[in-house]
C-alpha cells in the first residue's frame, strides 16, 4: 500500500513538473511583435503585421477574417494588399546622415523606403531629393548650405527647438526632407511613424502635380492620412504594430477637441492654431475610417484629381469618393466621436452610414 502510494506521489510529480516546464517554455508575444500562429495573452488589442491584421484568440495570434472585420481591420487590410502588390522601391534620395547620430537614424531610411514601396512614386523620372538625419541643428544647417539649399528662418529655429529638447522633428519641405530625433524620441510613435508620413507627403505632391501644396487644403487629409499611413506601416518594417492604441489614447487625452470642420478648406494659417495639433491624431482617426470605406488607392486617386488646374477638394470629393465633401465629413465626425469615446463604430454600422450618404 505504502508503495503504490510512493509510486503514485512521484507520478504525479513528474506530471505537474512537466506541465510547469511547459508553461514556462511558452514564449508569448505582444501585439507590438505578434507572429502569425504565435502565442498570446488575452488581449483585446490588435496587430497590424506583416502578414495582415492579427487578433488574439484561445492563446493564438490568428489572422483577423475579413468577415469579421472592424474599422481599423478592413482599413488595414487595403493597405498591406497594396503593399504587397507593390515592387521594392528605393526611393531617389541623396541620404546625409550624421556620423554621431545614434542607430536610429537608419530607422528612418527604412521607413522612407517602404512607403515609396506602397506609393510607387519613385520613379526615374523624378528628381533626386536630399535627406538631413541627425540629432542636432546644426548638421542640417551646415549640409543644407554645403549643397546650395536655402534653410527659411522659421525652419532653422524648429529645429533648434527640437533639437533643444532631445528631438522629434520631421519635414518635407518640397526639396528636402529633415529629421531630429535621439536614442530617447526614437523610442515615440512620432519617430515610428516619421519617415513615411514625410514621404507620404511627398506622393501627395507628385500625385497632384504639386498642387497638394496651394490654396485651401484639407488638412485632416493631408496631414492625417499622412500620420495614419505612417503608423500602419511600422510593423513591416520591425516598429511596434499597435500603434493605434497609442494613437487612440491621444485622442482620447485631447480637451475640448476641435471638430473635423477646423481642419477643412483652410490655408497655412491653420498652422499657428492652439488646436492644430490634434489633426495628427484626429485626422489619422478619420483617415483610418475614409480608407475602411474606399480604400488606401482612392487616397492616390483624390491626390490625382487635385492634380487638374481648376479642381478643388470640393468638386473632386464627389468623384473620387462618391458623396460630397460635408457629408462625408460629418460621417467620420461621426467615427471619431466613437473612438474618443470608447464604444467604436463597427465596421457595418460605418459602411451603413456611408450607404445614406452617397449620391
Amino acid at each position: 500500500m505504502r508503495r503504490s502510494i510512493s509510486i503514485a506521489l512521484v507520478t504525479a510529480l513528474l506530471i505537474f513538473g512537466t506541465s510547469t516546464s511547459s508553461q514556462a517554455a511558452i514564449k508569448f508575444t505582444t501585439a507590438a511583435s505578434a507572429i502569425e500562429k504565435s502565442a498570446c495573452k488575452p488581449t483585446s488589442e490588435i496587430s497590424l503585421s506583416k502578414s495582415g491584421p492579427l487578433f488574439c484568440t484561445k492563446g493564438i495570434w490568428t489572422l483577423m477574417p475579413k468577415s469579421k472585420d472592424n474599422v481599423s481591420t478592413r482599413a488595414y487590410r487595403t493597405i498591406i494588399e497594396r503593399y504587397n502588390s507593390k515592387s521594392d522601391a528605393t526611393p531617389k534620395l541623396s541620404v546625409h546622415l550624421d556620423p554621431l547620430a545614434g542607430n536610429w537614424k537608419n530607422g528612418i531610411v527604412k521607413s522612407i523606403n517602404v512607403a515609396a514601396r506602397l506609393w510607387g512614386t519613385s520613379t526615374e523620372s523624378e528628381r533626386t531629393i536630399p535627406i538631413y538625419v541627425s540629432e542636432t541643428s546644426s548638421y542640417i544647417s551646415e549640409n543644407l548650405n554645403l549643397d546650395g539649399i536655402t534653410e527659411s528662418q522659421a525652419d532653422r529655429d524648429r529645429n533648434k527647438e527640437a533639437a533643444s529638447r532631445g528631438g522629434g522633428q520631421a519635414g518635407f519641405h518640397g526639396q528636402y526632407f529633415d529629421f531630429i530625433f535621439s536614442e530617447k524620441t526614437s523610442k515615440s510613435t512620432g519617430y515610428y511613424q516619421a519617415g513615411s508620413h514625410e514621404y507620404t507627403h511627398y506622393s501627395q505632391m507628385v500625385f497632384s502635380q504639386y498642387r497638394s501644396a496651394q490654396g485651401l487644403k484639407e488638412f485632416w487629409i493631408n496631414e492625417g492620412c499622412a500620420s495614419y499611413i505612417g503608423m500602419s506601416l511600422g510593423g513591416l518594417i520591425g516598429f511596434p504594430q499597435n500603434q493605434r492604441t497609442e494613437l487612440i489614447n491621444y485622442v482620447k487625452r485631447q480637451q475640448k477637441p476641435a471638430k473635423l470642420t477646423l481642419f477643412s478648406q483652410q490655408d497655412e494659417k491653420l498652422y499657428s492654431n492652439a488646436h492644430f495639433n490634434e489633426i495628427f491624431d484626429t485626422g489619422a482617426v478619420a483617415c483610418e475610417a475614409l480608407v475602411a470605406i474606399a480604400g488606401v488607392n482612392s487616397l492616390e486617386n483624390y491626390f490625382r484629381a487635385l492634380s487638374q488646374s481648376d479642381s478643388t477638394p470640393e468638386s473632386v470629393f464627389p468623384e473620387v469618393f462618391g458623396t460630397p465633401l460635408p457629408s462625408m465629413i460629418a460621417l467620420l465626425q461621426q467615427y471619431v466621436d466613437s473612438v474618443r469615446s470608447g464604444h467604436e463604430m463597427s465596421f457595418n454600422q460605418l459602411n451603413q452610414g456611408f450607404e445614406k450618404i452617397k449620391i
